[in-house]
């Protein structure tokens, strides 16, 4: 299998750089656990606008996830044929147009995938768990809203 070159500039060497696929080398091989890739697919959708929790959210299951040191919560990840299938489960931002948003979690996992492990991503599909109104959006009190003369602090 021929190997990847690094991008140069006319003053640089040019390197040879591994890939997680190719052969192993004289000095063995690389794997990559699949809790691994959840941990960066976690990540990559969290990153998209409106995606409030991977997985069912909320802090049950952050615990509970913790508890089972279980890293992928709400995703899933197969391996075949040396590309990556993935799961992932979302809650969603109230407002944000759903599908655009679930397209935009599926480029950015398919994307940070392929980059960071070299390996194809045949699939991504998104389950939509729930939407939410994001925590951050609670009514605040302005200084107009509050009536001075009926407040009196004597």
């Amino acid at each position: 299998m021929p190997r990847k070159k690094a991008e140069t500039t006319e003053t640089s060497d040019v390197r040879e750089i591994p890939t997680i696929s190719e052969e192993p080398s004289g000095l063995g091989s690389i794997q990559i656990n699949l809790a691994v890739i959840k941990s960066i697919v976690r990540m990559a959708a969290k990153e998209v606008d409106g995606v409030i929790a991977v997985g069912r959210g909320g802090i049950v299951d952050d615990v509970s996830s913790f508890i089972k040191k279980e890293s992928g919560s709400g995703i899933h990840v197969e391996e075949e044929n040396d590309s990556y299938f993935i799961t992932v489960r979302l809650i969603l931002a109230f407002g944000y147009e759903l599908a655009k948003t679930a397209d935009e979690v599926q480029r950015a996992v398919r994307d940070q995938v392929s980059k960071m492990t070299n390996k194809n991503v045949a699939k991504v599909d998104i389950m939509i768990e729930g939407v939410k109104t994001p925590d951050n959006t609670k009514p605040e009190v302005q200084d107009e809203d509050i009536d001075l003369a009926s407040h009196n602090t004597d």
